[in-house]
């Protein structure tokens, strides 16, 4: 029963941001315009930004690790 309640949670969690991304308009940016406009957003210090700016630029790269490390932990 609890994990149940997390795991809907959890996936309301997703719904949410797909939502919010979406009414940012971002959606047609992908990953890379997300984390462009985190950067350009947040007030973050500078050194996150840098790391954040490096994500955006390897963008492709990345959204396929993140991808398969999220789904990894699932099978735990």
């Amino acid at each position: 029963m609890d994990l149940a309640l997390v795991r809907v949670t959890i996936g309301a969690m997703f719904v949410w941001v797909l939502l919010e991304n979406l009414g940012k308009g971002v959606h047609c940016a992908g990953y890379a315009g997300v984390i462009k406009l985190l950067h350009q957003s947040s007030h973050s210090p500078a050194a996150w930004k840098w790391v954040m700016g490096l994500m955006a630029s390897h963008a492709a790269d990345g959204a396929p690790m993140q991808a398969a490390t999220e789904i990894s932990r699932e099978s735990c």
